[in-house]
């Protein structure tokens, strides 16, 4: 046995303990006090939330195969509640007679979590920004609009006669031409447009 298959049990991490520590702060039991099912029903409110999220995040490709993996995960996240529901028709069955409330119940809790821990991140120049991807927003062209949110333009230098003077009497040296042999070259270039 090699030295790097030695690990102390603190070194160990147990991935449905990290899951469950994460859906206890985000999904607390008194979130989900007030809603009531059917005696019998295998699918509590918060055990049905959590697997309709961890359902939601599985990689498996095939819609069955994620809730028979995250049902395996929740009865482990939940292993002193009652098992979750065996059938992938039942749980979502039960999310559709279930997804508004626990829709609104969790997007509150979780906004206000946010306003609480990430209060210093939470508005971004006054906006409660809920998801960015980079797209560009574009707005009417109205003057108000063009004003607020157009680049703000770099304003020109100012060129004096000196400066001028000197710029043409650098171009005149350096291509070789006598004064008026240059007046006549940037006359032409004129009148061609080239």
């Amino acid at each position: 046995m090699s030295h790097q298959d030695k690990k102390s049990l603190s070194q160990i991490v147990v991935n449905f303990e990290t899951l469950k520590r994460m859906i206890d702060w985000l999904l607390k039991p008194a979130l989900f006090s007030g809603m009531q099912v059917r005696s019998g029903s295998k699918w509590k409110p918060r055990l049905l939330a959590a697997t309709a999220l961890l359902w939601a995040y599985s990689d498996y490709q095939c819609l069955t195969d994620r809730f028979a993996h995250v049902r395996k995960v929740a009865k482990k996240i939940f292993r002193w509640d009652n098992d979750p529901g065996d059938s992938y028709q039942g749980f979502i069955g039960m999310l559709k007679k279930w997804h508004a409330r626990l829709l609104v119940a969790i997007v509150a809790e979780l906004r206000l979590r946010m306003r609480e821990e990430l209060a210093d991140q939470y508005l971004v120049g006054g906006f409660f920004l809920c998801a960015v991807d980079g797209s560009r927003v574009e707005v009417p062209r109205t003057q108000s609009n063009q004003k607020a949110y157009a680049a703000k333009k770099k304003p020109k230098k100012k060129r004096t006669a000196f400066g001028v003077a000197i710029d043409r009497y650098s171009q005149r040296q350096t291509s070789g031409l006598s004064g008026d042999q240059h007046h006549q070259q940037e006359i032409l270039k004129r009148q061609t447009g080239g």
